[in-house]
């Protein structure tokens, strides 16, 4: 199965309380981007995440804060970019930032997935959960 995975661009508004006391893009946040960026990747690449005998579990995540986004001064938006880097037998490995609406790199990331097994509790191999979550 060698197969083609689109990079996914999406736009997220910022929410009021997705800011800090300061003023500033709460650190948590950025993980909850993140996922919408995942989530969105995987519809573009015809992922069913709603598989319930399968879910991707994040098994790993360095994520590098460059630039802040601070209420006031930056657009109350954010660009997330996902990008499949790599595919090994039981991980995924993905490569994703976070943008201001001037497309300066806030954030980058990058994580491993596992797919795990909800009846065994353990990650199964990669292809073999894709190739379920796609109906193939």
């Amino acid at each position: 199965m060698s197969e083609i995975y689109q990079d996914c661009l999406i736009h997220l508004p910022i929410r009021p309380n997705d800011y800090d006391y300061a003023g500033y893009l709460n650190n948590a946040v950025y993980v909850e981007y993140l996922e919408a960026g995942r989530v969105a990747w995987s519809a573009l690449n015809g992922i069913n995440l709603f598989e319930p005998s399968i879910a991707p579990a994040v098994s790993r995540l360095e994520l590098n804060y460059l630039k802040g986004l601070i209420r006031g001064q930056d657009d109350a938006a954010v660009n997330i970019l996902t990008h499949l880097v790599e595919m090994k037998p039981v991980r995924l490995l993905f490569q994703q930032t976070i943008s201001n609406t001037k497309d300066e790199i806030c954030a980058r990331a990058n994580l491993e997935i596992v797919m795990v097994n909800m009846e065994t509790k353990k990650a199964m191999p990669v292809r073999t959960a894709l190739d379920r979550l796609k109906g193939g």
